[in-house]
């Protein structure tokens, strides 16, 4: 949209006492509007929340809206055009609380292939990936020379430059996610609808991508309205805030106050959820909390589970790794640092086994054995892990060949991608983890008499809902939960709260600070301050230095 066609009409739009249905829920509205949402021109609006996605989602006709929006729709502006445009066609929805991989049939696909030699098929280069995304949507009419222009200034932007003619294999989570928002901006939609650009970003890249934002937010290039969590800071430039959540509803203010209000908020949840994991854990275990720290390091020498001595992995002349020394044993938890590309989830594949460079490292030893001596199923039956790689890379098969949220949740005890026979005791442990998250799972109206019978009901049901068919939310719940089942020795969460919901990620805090055991070691790996459920005295830090070049 050229910067010159100045906007004047409303750029969203929807009557207060409008509510949000599901598509298939045609009775019961999921969110209603308190107030009017109305975008004006000149406004910098983010919106923040637990149904934040689902507000998006709705506006981009993914739900219905009841009744119906007046004379000109959702987006009024769009009537300004002549002809008026069509919504399907300049307003667009990204989502980064992960990344699709798109796979024929809904099959695995394997991941770690970035770590070997690149294959034929995935030496497509980000350039070229970008470029062929822009020409099969813009059709016959791209100008290449253009839009290389165009990529290579947005690039230089956010840091990118330099990888542009690197495989897009090869990049990291959060480079990946960066090059992600610069194909959106290059595909120059109208309205640009942005849920979570901020995840999996490091300290130094969060800032740079949004001033590159609200340059193009100013510029009307597109417009951009962002979807943010709820600890997730507001940009200063954003001047309104709509806070969604199924409870309360749609409310809008003006960013300040909703600043302020949601600062309040989290303070106070983070010590309502001090409270309730220690209610919870003394309840539990009949021990206070400093004695179940006391569990964790105990008096006597742990056993070392992990043992890495001058470690190092490269790809040709680049060095991606240099002699790392880490250490992990039983009851410890650990956080992995980094800026984006500097190589975590290349040391945490080496100690999953799956980087093929893991094999000839002759300090490497995992679980007491030399790591060539372990084959890498034995080595994933004793770890418990959840990752962006593998939410993106996980069936989604649909029909009868799809697998269910039990069957997901089994075959996290051998670490397999696909189907595996379950013994009862192993049904029954899946049973007690959803029953844990019960109050976190699609809720049924149900005619149980007690609520223990409603909460068995509604873990019995998601346990046979076909994982292909849960939201995104419920999906990272799910294999998050994958990782825990089995109590295996050692624990890898990978950005693990990405994609889930508030009443979730207390959920999931909660479990991890008092329901894993003395022995179980965790290594959590985020770019955000605070999300661990540990204390910080509690917890060991290893960081990695700059990125790779």
């Amino acid at each position: 949209m050229a910067a010159s066609a100045r906007i004047a009409a409303n750029i969203v739009h929807v009557p207060a006492q409008s509510s949000i249905f599901r598509f298939g829920v045609a009775d019961k509205p999921t969110l209603k509007f308190r107030h009017d949402l109305t975008i004006r021109p000149g406004q910098n609006w983010a919106f923040v929340g637990p149904a934040k996605t689902l507000l998006m989602e709705a506006l981009t006709a993914k739900h219905r809206i009841a009744p119906p929006p007046p004379s000109g729709g959702v987006f009024p502006f769009l009537m300004d055009f002549n002809p008026p445009k069509d919504p399907h066609d300049v307003v667009r929805l990204a989502s980064f609380a992960y990344r699709k991989q798109a796979v024929a049939g809904g099959g695995f696909y394997d991941y770690s292939a970035r770590y070997g030699a690149v294959r034929e098929e995935d030496r497509v280069t980000l350039r070229e990936s970008i470029l062929s995304d822009i020409e099969h949507a813009s059709g016959s009419d791209l100008q290449t020379a253009s839009y290389n222009e165009a990529l290579e200034r947005l690039a230089e932007n956010v840091q990118l430059k330099d990888k542009l003619d690197l495989p897009l294999v090869a990049l990291s989570n959060g480079q990946t996610r960066r090059a992600s928002i610069l194909r959106q901006l290059l595909l120059r939609p109208h309205l640009l609808l942005l849920d979570e650009p901020l995840t999996g970003l490091d300290k130094t890249h969060r800032p740079l991508l949004l001033s590159l934002l609200h340059a193009h937010h100013a510029r009307q290039n597109p417009l951009i309205i962002l979807g943010l969590r709820m600890h997730d800071p507001i940009p200063e430039w954003v001047s309104h805030v709509a806070l969604a959540s199924e409870e309360q509803g749609v409310e809008v203010g003006v960013a300040k106050e909703m600043r302020d209000r949601l600062v309040l908020q989290n303070s106070t949840v983070n010590h309502l959820r001090s409270i309730d994991e220690r209610k919870k854990l003394e309840s539990n275990t009949g021990t206070t909390v400093n004695q179940r720290i006391a569990d964790v390091e105990p008096d006597s020498e742990p056993a070392t589970l992990v043992d890495i001595k001058g470690l190092n992995i490269t790809y040709g002349d680049r060095k991606v790794l240099q002699n790392i020394n880490w250490t992990i044993r039983e009851g410890e938890r650990w956080h992995l640092s980094g800026p984006n590309g500097s190589g975590k989830t290349t040391l945490l594949s080496t100690l999953t086994g799956e980087h093929p460079q893991s094999y000839i490292q002759s300090s490497l030893t995992l679980f007491s054995s030399p790591r060539r001596s372990l084959a890498t199923a034995q080595i994933a039956s004793r770890i418990g892990i959840t990752s962006p790689e593998i939410f993106n890379a996980f069936p989604r098969r649909g029909g009868s060949g799809g697998m269910t949220v039990r069957d997901v949740l089994g075959s996290g005890y051998e670490g397999t991608y696909s189907f595996r026979p379950r013994t009862a005791e192993q049904d029954a442990e899946i049973d007690r983890l959803l029953a844990y998250f019960s109050a976190a799972l699609p809720q049924l109206t149900s005619s149980a008499s007690s609520s223990s019978e409603l909460a068995s009901a509604v873990t019995s049901a998601y346990a046979a809902t076909p994982f292909a068919s849960l939201p995104v939310p419920h999906q990272s719940l799910t294999l998050f939960l994958r990782a825990l089942v089995g109590a295996k020795p050692l624990i890898i969460l990978d950005e693990p709260l990405s994609g889930m919901d508030d009443h979730m990620v207390r959920l999931a805090r909660q479990y991890l600070w008092g329901e894993l055991t003395k022995q179980q070691a965790v290594v959590w790996v985020s770019h955000w301050d605070g999300e661990m459920p540990w204390r910080p005295e509690q917890v060991k830090k290893i960081q990695l230095g700059n990125a790779t070049p």
